[in-house]
């Protein structure tokens, strides 16, 4: 959760133009809204139709910038954004993947993905053997992240203090083998927030009253699962 001003948390409920600045940290390189043609975001914390305590999806953008033709590839990048005149917030940190520039039309086409893309396809089989088991979670989870130099939002997982064995085998062992047990043993998702840190999300025991009119037109299924 971001805390903000009020007259900040104001400008963005109301003001409709959104300023955008794009920074590039490595030439500490700004480019503006006048280069900017679109820019969409695709953020989810499940990709799948039924909700699995996961999570770890890589948030994407896409950019098209015009009169800019300088080549990005493996850039890392940060996104801003502003209402009004209030406070600057930073809504993304990435590293671009794909940096496609078209001269003759002096367009460039980006494509950015955050840490968890670096994450998930990356062999970390040297790290896994490497360490010394039987270890806690908390400290399992802290020297994977450290792996990566992605720092960990301060956080107690549900199983920090549960010992984890040596229990993956074969011949390479990529990041997703690692992440996806972490967040799932924790019932969490995995998240990068838009500081570029990795965050655990989990659903508060909220609850809703449902009117019968609602009731009416749902549908319902009976099913055994396996114990858990």
């Amino acid at each position: 959760m971001r805390s903000v001003n009020t007259a900040t948390r104001n400008a963005w409920n109301t003001i409709s133009y959104t300023k955008i600045r794009i920074y590039l940290p490595d030439s500490q390189t700004n480019i503006g809204n006048e280069y900017i043609s679109s820019i969409k975001m695709h953020e989810a914390i499940s990709d799948t139709e039924n909700m699995f305590f996961v999570g770890c999806v890589s948030t994407k953008v896409d950019i098209i910038l015009n009169n800019f033709s300088t080549n990005l590839h493996l850039k890392p990048i940060e996104i801003y954004a502003q209402k009004g005149t209030t406070t600057e917030l930073k809504i993304y940190t990435g590293k671009i993947y794909t940096c496609d520039v078209d001269e003759k039309n002096n367009t460039t086409k980006i494509v950015a993905y955050d840490a968890l893309y670096r994450i998930f396809n990356a062999d970390v089989t040297s790290w896994y053997q490497g360490l010394t088991f039987p270890m806690t979670m908390k400290a399992f989870r802290d020297s994977f992240f450290e792996r990566f130099s992605v720092t960990q939002k301060s956080a107690t997982l549900l199983n920090d203090s549960m010992l984890v064995e040596n229990t993956i085998g074969g011949e390479q062992i990529l990041g997703r083998d690692i992440i996806k047990p972490i967040c799932e043993a924790n019932v969490c998702f995995g998240h990068i927030d838009y500081d570029g840190e990795m965050t655990y999300l989990s659903i508060s025991n909220n609850t809703r009253t449902v009117p019968v009119a609602e009731v009416s037109t749902m549908n319902n299924e009976k099913y055994t699962t396996d114990v858990i």
